[in-house]
């Protein structure tokens, strides 16, 4: 093979190489600190289900805080405490003191906060990806993952 064509080809695989690997690499490259943060915010949100699942069984108690049973804000509180984030105890105030997301950017890990007919949130669990949430609801239930019951539900992140 001559030089020239060992150049010419050498130079068609370099091109091919390139216009194949330019949107990989402008991905990867354009915004290091976005992926850093979703990656963080990823990671953040599987141990955050990791921890609301550690509780599964544990029996709803009114005002309880854990470690052995709970009332929904303080089964939200105590996941979070694990994770190191400290956010206050009724749900109300959980959901005041996020930050607010839209559910269409709703991540496992998110706080959901359940309305009541006034627009009042009086319920909270961490949503668990695939429609779902884990929950401690209410008297004669324990805690446990289940397919969230109604669509009159806002979204707040503390990571």
């Amino acid at each position: 093979m001559s030089q020239h064509h060992r150049t010419t080809r050498t130079a068609a695989v370099l091109g091919l190489s390139v216009a194949l690997l330019s949107p990989v690499v402008g991905v990867a490259t354009a915004s290091p600190a976005a992926a850093h943060e979703s990656q963080a915010s990823s990671s953040f949100g599987e141990r955050a289900v990791q921890e609301a699942a550690r509780h599964e069984g544990k029996p709803y108690e009114y005002g309880a805080t854990g470690p052995d049973s709970f009332d929904c804000s303080g089964f939200v509180q105590s996941v979070y405490r694990q994770l190191g984030v400290d956010i206050p105890r009724t749900s109300s105030e959980q959901y005041a003191a996020s930050t607010k997301v839209s559910r269409a950017d709703l991540r496992p890990g998110d706080l959901i906060a359940m309305r009541n007919s006034d627009g009042r949130v009086t319920h909270v669990g961490v949503h668990a990806g695939d429609n779902s949430w884990w929950v401690a609801r209410r008297s004669g239930t324990t805690v446990t993952r289940q397919a969230l019951y109604s669509d009159n539900y806002s979204v707040g992140r503390f990571a």
